[in-house]
């Protein structure tokens, strides 16, 4: 799990993700089937050429995290923040947070802590540890990456997991049935526009989001159950063909999985643009608990369900009628 610490301890929050992305670039380059590009917004985009160009398939995996930026200083040198993403004020709470670099650090403090509600980010300040707080400067938890038996632990899971496991498969792929393209997108927690960049200049027919989801009440995910294949979230709805496709998939290879009926969030599965072609989309789901937190955690089953599903997919190929 050596890549995976290292994919989570890096800080990329949403719109600066330029160390994530190096990162990924550097795991795959030495893999020559392997085109890779970057867009004007800073998508990585992966082509691996197949037997079959039609359809053209697309497999999206953001890999920004949520953050933080400082908007106000105090006299005392303290922050005020925003958040870069869905991040919920408890959450944030006595955590300790570091800079984009490294060079700044600071401790989550908040004098009013026992009525907080979700979004209060108003009532939270952070108090330098090291470094001096400018107005601009971009934060993230300083979490170090845990692995047990059983759990991988750490931030920035979401969506980190799913780009390890999507740079796993690469790094060692030789030819697809289908041709695919890979999109490692940006800027998915704060409005999905890596994503509606993506398809615009891709235009794929079968798109496949790769992502964590969190398990709860609003969710029919378990962890420990298996891969989820996404049925309909709060917004999107898989396509009907490319649920049926992963479920024979999963019972084919002896692969454990479960169904996702989620009221909880939504993911890139449900962007399109001006010229959407009508792709075929399903969501891919690795359950996960603590989403948008300094410790999400992750099973290590579920992990493993997933890697042989988009493995099972990208080796048996897809076709359309």
């Amino acid at each position: 799990m050596h890549a995976l610490k290292k994919l989570s301890e890096i800080i990329g929050v949403s719109g600066y993700e330029e160390f994530v992305s190096k990162e990924i670039e550097d795991i795959l380059c030495n893999n020559p089937q392997i085109i890779i590009k970057r867009d004007r917004i800073g998508n990585l985009i992966c082509h691996i050429e197949g037997d079959i160009a039609s359809p053209r398939v697309m497999i999206i995996s953001h890999m920004d995290e949520v953050g933080f930026q400082v908007m106000k200083i105090d006299d005392l040198g303290r922050a005020s923040l925003k958040t870069l993403g869905n991040i919920k004020s408890w959450n944030i709470l006595n955590q300790r947070l570091v800079s984009t670099l490294g060079d700044k650090k600071g401790i989550v403090f908040c004098e009013d802590p026992e009525d907080i509600k979700a979004h209060d980010i108003g009532k939270i300040s952070v108090i330098p540890t090291s470094g001096i707080f400018r107005v601009g400067d971009v934060l993230s938890f300083d979490t170090e990456f845990i692995d047990t038996d059983d759990f991988v632990i750490g931030k920035a899971l979401d969506n980190r997991v799913s780009c390890y496991i999507l740079c796993d498969i690469l790094k060692r792929s030789k030819r697809f049935n289908n041709s695919i393209d890979v999109v490692f997108s940006v800027q998915e927690e704060i409005g999905m526009r890596g994503a509606r960049v993506a398809i615009t200049e891709l235009m794929p027919d079968v798109v496949i989001d790769l992502d964590v989801s969190p398990v709860g009440e609003r969710n029919s995910l378990k962890l420990g159950e298996g891969v989820g294949i996404k049925i309909s979230d709060s917004i999107g709805v898989s396509s009907n063909l490319l649920v049926k496709r992963f479920e024979e998939l999963a019972i084919g290879h002896s692969i454990k999985y479960q169904y996702e009926v989620s009221d909880c969030g939504t993911s890139e599965l449900i962007i399109t643009n001006e010229k959407d072609i009508g792709a075929e989309r399903v969501g891919i789901s690795i359950p996960c608990q603590n989403i948008h937190s300094s410790l999400t955690m992750i099973k290590k089953t579920d992990l493993r369900a997933c890697t042989n599903l988009i493995n099972a997919f990208i080796n048996d190929g897809i076709y359309l009628d």
